[in-house]
């Protein structure tokens, strides 16, 4: 009886559950990134312009996201000195180029 209670329960959760998408709101959505270095770490903001995520059975199966790196943002520092030159570090082409890569995009394939 045991046997015949997991396969079906293993079927059912093979064919059941539909994939619903849910779109991200540019006006209100970001991501937090966090940088780690050998002498600390700093962390911030930056906008998405447009994303999406797809869930199944209320787990998280993938996604697609283009963020808006012109808006990176340092929030740990934001009111020293220090920040702004963090900031204008992370836009320059030492770092992700802004001006020449405005967008960024990343999906999730597996979870």
């Amino acid at each position: 009886m045991k046997n015949y209670l997991i396969v079906s329960i293993l079927v059912s959760s093979l064919v059941g559950g539909e994939i619903r998408t849910l779109a991200a709101d540019p006006e209100i959505s970001n991501l937090r990134w966090i940088a780690e270095k050998v002498t600390g770490s700093h962390w911030g903001y930056v906008s998405l312009k447009e994303g999406s995520i797809e869930i199944k059975n209320d787990r998280l199966v993938s996604g697609d996201f283009i963020v808006d790196m012109k808006t990176i943002k340092v929030m740990d520092i934001k009111d020293s000195p220090w920040g702004k030159k963090l900031e204008a570090h992370l836009h320059s082409k030492d770092f992700f180029d802004t001006e020449n890569h405005p967008e960024a995009h990343f999906s999730i394939h597996s979870v």
